[in-house]
């Protein structure tokens, strides 16, 4: 199974935000999406979802069109968190991560045994038991990041797109929300991760996906994305570079 984009592109204000990307999201595999601002990674990710429209290329879910799937289908396929998570409704966070069910329940029946577990484990997975009855808008930024994510993990997709799931967190569950994802696709789900910070990139993805002015400019294992060059050209830093143990670690340290 796989989640495909053939030649895509993507227009915004009349600029192609998204000039012909080609990217393979394979089920048990987690990889990093990555580059400044402005490069096109939540829209790569918004066209992966199908919430946002695209010129041309195409979508291929498991060898089919996006587009032959009906909406349901592609939901309980693809689960999506977007990089905006804020609501103003005062719904409970356990609410709120039931909505993740919403492509497995049937319309105007209660949520069925296998959607409160699935919301139980999402719940769980995150940390966000003890607040599940509080209102989200309640909460702290990054307990409502939490859980949005287990909104989406609640999905229980093949395929999970994260925008910048660790903004908004301090670094204890920045560390906890990238050993949840590395251990959902260890489960087999395929995961597509936005992230800024180099050093989580460093140091838990598979595979590293470098975008730049719409382009991916570079993919691979992470030791051969972040080098010295590809920091410069891309992203105009040096940075340092070390090992602890067999764990790799990288440091912004200075414009160039």
């Amino acid at each position: 199974m796989s989640l495909k984009a053939k030649n895509v592109c993507v227009f915004a204000h009349k600029r192609k935000i998204i000039d012909g990307v080609s990217v393979e999201l394979e089920r048990g595999s987690l990889i990093g999406l990555i580059g400044p601002n402005g490069a096109g990674k939540s829209t790569l990710l918004k066209t992966l979802a199908g919430v946002q429209s695209r010129a041309t290329g195409e979508i291929l879910i498991n060898g089919k069109l996006a587009e032959q799937l009906s909406a349901e289908a592609r939901a309980r396929t693809v689960a999506y968190l977007p990089q905006n998570r804020r609501t103003e409704w005062q719904l409970p966070a356990r609410t709120l991560v039931m909505l993740g069910r919403f492509p497995h329940r049937q319309v105007f029946k209660a949520p069925s045994a296998a959607c409160e577990a699935a919301v139980d484990r999402a719940l769980s997975v995150v940390n966000a038991t003890e607040f599940s009855k509080r209102s989200v808008t309640t909460l702290s930024q990054g307990e409502s990041a939490r859980v949005f994510l287990a909104r989406a993990l609640a999905v229980e997709a093949p395929f999970l797109l994260a925008d910048e799931p660790t903004a908004d967190m301090d670094p204890y569950h920045q560390i906890h929300v990238m050993e949840i994802l590395k251990n959902v696709a260890k489960s087999g789900v395929g995961v597509l991760v936005v992230l800024h910070d180099l050093t989580l990139a460093a140091r838990f993805m598979d595979k590293l996906l470098l975008m730049k002015q719409g382009q991916i400019v570079d993919s691979g294992a992470p030791k051969e994305i972040l080098t010295a060059g590809n920091l410069e050209h891309v992203y105009r830093i040096s940075a340092l570079n070390g090992k602890e143990g067999d764990r790799a670690y990288i440091i912004p340290w200075s414009r160039v």
